[in-house]
């Protein structure tokens, strides 16, 4: 059997029997094929059909450059191989051991908006859908949706814009009851302060002080822990690691 490889320009993919065929142009081969048919489609038929080969499972593009396998010379029958990637094909500028574990199943434009699904080693597992984008690393998952961002590590997750990060409910409430604990003891300090002071003026000239702080100190006698305690109560409902959002 004498085999031969050739390249073409695809010029349709608009297979019937949905079995990802194609039909290409070979220069020098094929041309004057689908110039008669262009010119009488009733009198010539088109170009023949050319199967996958290689369980290829996505269409190539009208315009791509293939190869092609034919056999004894038949150009009626053919087997299309992947397109050759060019200058602009992300694997080009691999090297190295990134060239050589890069997997690309599908990274093109459909109607002006790119999709991806690739495989290289500093990048990771990449699904991008125009503004949706999945990337999953060794230590590392992340989504995008425009702006917004979600990345999960092992040990924890970040969600939202680049703005200000959520405190650690745990975290936040330890500095609650910290600083709540530090204001009942200045409170009561505070307290027994003036209550020195009152006690201490009993000159003509510091009774108007002792009268003044009378008068406060009797309404403030009553101290704050029935508060306080009321408040660590509450405080303990945002006291959770986990993150609800509705």
């Amino acid at each position: 059997m004498d085999i031969k490889i050739y390249f073409g320009k695809i010029v349709d993919i608009n297979d019937d029997k949905k079995l990802n065929r194609i039909r290409m142009i070979i220069p020098g081969k094929t041309e004057i094929i689908h110039q008669k048919h262009l010119r009488n489609p009733k009198k010539y038929p088109p170009l023949p059909w050319y199967h996958p080969i290689l369980g290829m499972d996505f269409i190539p593009e009208v315009d791509d450059e293939l190869p092609v396998i034919i056999f004894n010379d038949n150009f009626c029958n053919g087997m299309y191989l992947k397109k050759i990637p060019d200058e602009n094909n992300y694997q080009v500028k691999l090297s190295g051991d990134r060239y050589k574990n890069y997997l690309e199943i599908f990274n093109r434009k459909v109607k002006d908006k790119q999709v991806q699904l690739t495989y290289d080693l500093d990048d990771g597992i990449q699904f991008k859908n125009d503004i949706v984008h999945h990337q999953t690393l060794t230590d590392l998952y992340q989504i995008f949706v425009g702006d917004n961002h979600f990345k999960m590590t092992e040990k924890r997750f970040d969600l939202g814009t680049d703005g200000e990060a959520t405190p650690l409910g745990d975290k936040t409430v330890a500095v609650l009851l910290d600083q709540l604990a530090l204001s009942n003891r200045m409170y009561k300090e505070c307290m027994l302060l003036f209550q020195t002071i009152s006690v201490s003026s009993f000159m003509a000239s510091t009774l108007p002080i002792k009268a003044a702080l009378n008068g406060k100190l009797s309404s403030s006698l009553v101290m704050p822990e029935p508060k306080s305690k009321s408040l660590e109560y509450k405080i303990k409902h945002i006291q959770s690691k986990k993150t609800f959002i509705e």
